[in-house]
């Protein structure tokens, strides 16, 4: 196996993840939000594309495109990898944001799981948002998907 044996193993935890572009750092750490529980539902994969179709940084780009880099991103590189490199990509003002759609992402399906939680502990402290705000972003996420 030789001859496959690097381009078939994930990257060492010494490895980044530096996103291509925004919308690669967005649509990565979202993917890693939908696949926390290692079971991507419908739901999360309707909320998604539908969270890609309406988020302007994917405005005038193929969402597809991302979802596939995204989903190969995920194969080479552990969450936490992903969720490092997206949000130290992007710049400090969009990070709050990005944090909300993440919140949104976990709660697609109507459930949060223990792993889905740890997640978004995980990135509160990566954004580096602080917990006053990324409580009230939470918050605000359970009050809109109460609504749905």
């Amino acid at each position: 196996m030789g001859l496959f044996d690097n381009s078939l193993t994930r990257a060492s935890a010494e490895d980044k993840f530096i996103p291509k572009d925004i919308r690669d750092a967005y649509a990565s750490a979202l993917y890693c939000c939908a696949n926390a529980d290692k079971d991507i539902s419908d739901d999360e994969l309707m909320s998604l594309d539908y969270l890609f179709m309406n988020i302007s940084v994917f405005d005038d780009f193929d969402e597809a495109d991302y979802l596939m880099l995204a989903e190969k991103n995920s194969q080479q590189f552990s969450p936490l990898q992903i969720l490092q490199g997206s949000f130290n990509y992007i710049s400090e003002k969009l990070r709050a944001q990005l944090f909300c759609y993440c919140c949104d992402m976990v709660l697609a399906d109507g459930a949060i799981k223990e792993e889905e939680k740890q997640t978004l502990e995980r990135i509160a402290d990566i954004s580096g948002i602080g917990e006053e705000i990324a409580g009230k972003i939470i918050e605000v996420a359970f009050i809109r998907e109460c609504k749905r």
